[in-house]
């Protein structure tokens, strides 16, 4: 635990220990993940579903009063923004690691072609992202004016109190790329262990919010603990189940004309290959996931030289 506050308050004071090298692989690695992630239909459609995740620790009558904000989302989205610092943040792109905007860009609005290419290809996971967090900001509200019904709706008082319970759910449940928000080896200097973490700030997340809720129950043993880890665990398994049949129609669609097999096919075909891979545990976990998909009879490539191999394939 002495190594994990040193590192924190390090990264905190971004006292970074990069060298030329490490430059390198941050480099290589950010920009075959933008290209990944970019005008991805299969990222983008699964976005909104993590909205699920937060039922661990909200209940899920607030969520359901959440979904009012759907019809008036432009407003939603708005109202979110400028009440919720962090989602006003993951709106600038910072959903995954090395991907969002620089500070510069953010302050002067001044971008180069390449980042304005970037930006735009990142609209789609942007979109799905904006509403999910507006509706999970109406479904804070929801809960807020449930609990305090005596402060004054829209009051300053009210809105620092939705912000704050924003603030707590979107830590334990919902991905945003901050130093607070990444895990211990997600936060790595080192390009090998960046590689291997690329990817995984939502699988860590799920992973976390199970292990955590089992900790607890372990270590209180009383009704409350043993409760939460029963709606933790339910959270979860809706979670990847609905993200596997969601993502399973991107990946039906990409397989079409590999064969002769009918949209249908591929879709259950894909469907039983992404539930396996979405429940098991081991595929939350970086370099032991690794090991599976070796076992399953995949290749583990290296993340820095995929642009290039993709781009000589390309031409």
């Amino acid at each position: 635990y002495i190594k994990y506050f040193d590192k924190l308050i390090r990264d905190i004071n971004a006292e970074s220990t990069k060298g030329v090298e490490g430059q390198i692989f941050s480099t290589l690695t950010s920009r075959v993940k933008a290209a990944s992630v970019g005008a991805n239909a299969r990222v983008a459609i699964q976005q909104p579903f993590a909205y699920i995740r937060a039922a661990a620790v909200m209940d899920p009558k607030y969520m359901v009063k959440g979904l009012a904000a759907i019809p008036k989302m432009k407003q939603a989205i708005k109202k979110s923004r400028e009440n919720s610092a962090i989602a006003q943040w993951k709106s600038w792109g910072y959903f995954e690691t090395s991907i969002g905007q620089s500070m510069k860009s953010v302050l002067t609005k001044q971008q180069g072609r390449k980042e304005w290419l970037v930006e735009q290809s990142m609209k789609p996971a942007q979109w799905g992202d904006d509403i999910t967090w507006a509706v999970l900001y109406r479904a804070c509200e929801a809960e807020i004016k449930d609990k305090y019904p005596d402060v004054k709706i829209d009051s300053n008082q009210f809105k620092k109190l939705v912000s704050e319970r924003m603030d707590e759910v979107v830590d334990q449940t919902q991905v945003v790329d901050t130093v607070l928000h990444r895990s211990q080896i997600m936060r790595s200097d080192n390009g090998a262990v960046q590689m291997a973490t690329s990817f995984m700030a939502e699988p860590t997340k799920s992973y976390n919010l199970v292990v955590s809720a089992i900790r607890d129950c372990y270590e209180k043993k009383d009704k409350s603990s043993m409760k939460r880890l029963g709606r933790v665990a339910l959270a979860y398994a809706l979670t990847e189940l609905i993200n596997a049949a969601v993502v399973s129609l991107a990946d039906a669609e990409r397989d079409k004309d590999d064969d002769d097999d009918t949209f249908m096919d591929n879709y259950f075909q894909n469907l039983i290959g992404n539930i396996q891979d979405n429940i098991n545990p081991a595929s939350k976990i970086p370099y032991l996931k690794d090991v599976f998909s070796i076992m399953a009879g995949y290749d583990v490539n290296r993340l820095d030289m995929q642009g290039i191999s993709k781009l000589i394939s390309g031409c």
